[in-house]
């Protein structure tokens, strides 16, 4: 449920942040809710956008990590593209690397898919967005959010972070 508040607002985020005067958007983001119309195919569907995608925002939590859809994207995304592109929000659950091990603490990771297991060479910074499950409901103008947009958007950009905020 929280997750389904957070999508949309991280949505916008990326779209609006440091957005030029006359573009729609600062960038195009693929969400299956706003984005899928009804198809034959959802899969195919999927794929395709997928396959256009330069980079893979996964909403981490133990829902996500159980779920069989969830799952099937992530290992299309790390068969076609590998762990270079995929940036993680942690939702809900636990994330925990063990550094000697150069992979995730599976004995206590919960908001990862095991599809991830052994794919990252070195620990991955991820945005924390736990602290939303504590509001009733989350705001866009939440300067926490806004810093976590901004986590998002200056890798996906290319553009550092303290410039892309003075240019937003």
């Amino acid at each position: 449920a929280v997750d389904g508040r957070l999508a949309p607002l991280l949505e916008a985020g990326l779209e609006k942040l440091a957005k030029p005067v006359f573009k729609l958007r600062a960038m195009d983001v693929f969400r299956d809710q706003t984005s899928l119309s009804a198809s034959p195919g959802l899969w195919t569907s999927i794929a395709a956008h997928l396959e256009s995608s330069r980079w893979f925002v996964l909403l981490a939590s133990p829902a996500s990590a159980a779920s069989a859809w969830c799952n099937k994207e992530v290992l299309w995304w790390l068969e076609h593209r590998g762990v270079a592109s995929l940036l993680v929000v942690l939702t809900d659950g636990e994330i925990v690397w063990r550094t000697g091990a150069k992979d995730f603490d599976w004995t206590v990771t919960t908001a990862l898919s095991s599809a991830l297991q052994g794919r990252f060479t070195e620990e991955p910074l991820f945005v924390d967005l736990r602290w939303a499950r504590q509001l009733d409901r989350p705001v866009a103008n939440d300067p926490r959010l806004r810093a976590a947009v901004l986590d998002l958007a200056a890798p996906i950009r290319g553009i550092p972070k303290d410039e892309l905020d003075g240019d937003d």
